[in-house]
Order: structure tokens, then sequence, then C-alpha cells
């Protein structure tokens, strides 16, 4: 809100005197990918579960944006079966179940449960439950965010295999920092 219609790119450029690119930042995640592999491997997804959910497209070594730039706009894809509101206003989107923002809603609603562990000592200690510190107290045990990042894993590995199925990549690189809890989560994302 508030940045539609803002000319970023000539601010950058004018202040700065260097040619500027303004993407999506999973897009330009995919485009870091690229550079580093494009010789081995130009058909690529690259799938970020941090606060919000996207997924990145290379075809033959270029992005695939679709029509109108929504091409990978995966976050608000409705998971079947899934009644829970998502900001955007729709219900059971994909970002509402497995996104990052998600998970520190389901962790708060937990704590003010009763569940105790790492992230009710946290929030007992006032500090901000986020994403990335969930990811870290499932990488350390804390059985609240490995319950949390294993159920995001599950979710988002199906939809990860509908791309599988549909883009036919050689490569899937799965970032963001709710996929920080690494093999816990890979392993989710693997069994789907």
């Amino acid at each position: 809100p508030g940045w539609s219609g803002y000319d970023i790119r000539s601010s950058f450029e004018s202040r700065y005197g260097v040619p500027t690119w303004v993407d999506n930042d999973v897009n330009l995640l995919a485009c870091g990918e690229r550079a580093r592999r494009l010789h081995e491997h130009p058909d690529l997804i690259y799938f970020k579960v941090g606060t919000g959910i996207g997924a990145g497209l290379l075809s033959r070594g270029r992005i695939h944006r679709g029509a109108n730039g929504a091409a990978g706009d995966v976050g608000h894809l409705p998971v079947p079966g899934s009644d829970v509101p998502c900001r955007c206003g729709k219900i059971g989107c994909l970002e509402a179940v497995a996104g990052g923002w998600a998970l520190v809603r389901d962790a708060q609603a937990a704590v003010a449960d009763g569940a105790s562990g790492f992230l009710a000592d946290q929030a007992a200690a006032g500090r901000a439950l986020t994403p990335e510190g969930i990811a870290r107290a499932a990488e350390n045990g804390d059985p609240l965010s490995i319950t949390l990042v294993q159920r995001a894993a599950r979710v988002v590995g199906e939809m990860i295999a509908a791309l599988v199925n549909m883009f036919n990549p050689r490569v899937i690189v799965i970032g963001g920092a709710v996929a920080a809890a690494g093999e816990l989560f890979l392993a989710g994302g693997r069994q789907r």
C-alpha cells in the first residue's frame, strides 16, 4: 500500500547513478540461482516459504512471468479442506496454512491455550515470535515448533509436487525463513 504507481527504478537510478532492476523477491532469488547454475539447470523452481509463499520459475534460463506477471504466485492457491482465513480476504490459502505469519499466529494461539516450551518462554519474556525463531526452535527440538514446521512442510510439499507435475523442472530450490528449519522442513516436503 502506498507504493502503487511509484517509479522506484528511476528514483534509485537517479540517486545512485547505476542501472536498477526492480522485481518480485522470489523472482530475484530464482535469478540468483540462475547466475549460479544456468548451464547445469536452466529449468528451475525457487520455492520461498517465508512470511509469505511464492515460486520463481526459470524456463530455459528465463524467468517465466505469465500473461500479467503473476506466474508463481502460489501463496494464495487454495489448500483442499482448509477453512483458515487469509490476510488477503480469501479462505484456505496456502499462505494462511503454511506461511510464516500463519505459523506465528498458530504458535501464539497454542501458547495462549497453555502450550509450554521454548516459544511459550519467548512469549512470556515479551519477545515477539517470528518465522525465523520458530524454524530455529524446531531445529533445536522444541515440540510445538516441530509440529508447526512439519505441518507447513507437508502442505508446501503437496504444492511443490503439483508445480513439478506442471512445470517439470530439473532442480527445485527451497528457501525462506520457514524453510530455514533445514532437514526437518525438507523431510516433510519430500514425504509428499
